[in-house]
């Protein structure tokens, strides 16, 4: 049940009323996130910690460190840091980026030096290097092929623009149009591929192919005009 939205300045409101809306997991999703919650219990009796508003942890009077209070466990996010605590924004999408990275769905094309507040033995500051420039798959290209596989199962715009949340329809149908262009161009692609292997005339090299998916793409480009 999506109700709030966690933003850079914390939980708030979604941004529109549409964005409040219900969605069904698949059963193999459900049965992770019970795991995952029974995790969570284990990881608070081992102690999560408090920390103050600096980041610092707390320790208490007798020199141990501060445990979250119990009533925590009961509004704990789903994804949360070591600490317990909802992830900040941009560390989630930086650890997302590099996952896919790790995974061939995406790729860092460039190299930023910065100079660290560690220090060197000499005490001068070290100087690291954070990959940047990356390009492939994030979370709103997921999204979009939740919407394109919603169109290819033939769910109706009005229930994909429920699902996705869109408080207009035209932003659907907008999305909804380049799903069906590009499920068309697959499918007229693989045909033509098909045809040509059952019938035998031969291995296409990839200049063949290259050339005819620029011409699919033109084709296609003027559909619907």
């Amino acid at each position: 049940y999506v109700r709030r939205a966690l933003g850079r300045k914390g939980v708030q409101s979604t941004k529109t009323y549409e964005s409040m809306r219900d969605i069904p997991i698949a059963k193999p999703v459900w049965a992770y996130l019970l795991k995952w919650r029974e995790k969570q219990q284990e990881l608070f009796k081992a102690g999560f910690r408090e920390r103050d508003g600096k980041g610092k942890l707390i320790r208490g009077a007798d020199g141990d460190f501060v445990v979250k209070p119990k009533r925590w466990l009961e509004s704990v996010p789903v994804c949360t840091n070591t600490d317990g605590n909802a992830w900040d924004v941009n560390n989630f999408n930086r650890s997302l980026r590099i996952y896919f990275a790790d995974h061939g769905l995406g790729a860092f094309t460039e190299r930023t030096e910065f100079k660290s507040a560690r220090k060197l033995d000499d005490g001068s500051p070290m100087v690291q290097t954070r990959k940047t420039g990356y390009v492939g798959a994030s979370l709103h290209s997921l999204r979009h092929t939740y919407a394109t596989e919603l169109v290819a199962a033939k769910i109706d715009p009005k229930t994909v623009q429920a699902l996705l949340g869109h408080a207009n329809i035209e932003t659907t149908l907008q999305l909804y149009a380049e799903a069906v262009e590009e499920n068309m161009r697959e499918a007229m692609l693989g045909h033509a591929m098909h045809v040509a292997t059952e019938q035998d005339v031969g291995v296409y090299s990839e200049e063949d192919i290259r050339a005819f998916e620029l011409f699919m793409s033109e084709e296609m480009s003027g559909y619907g005009e």
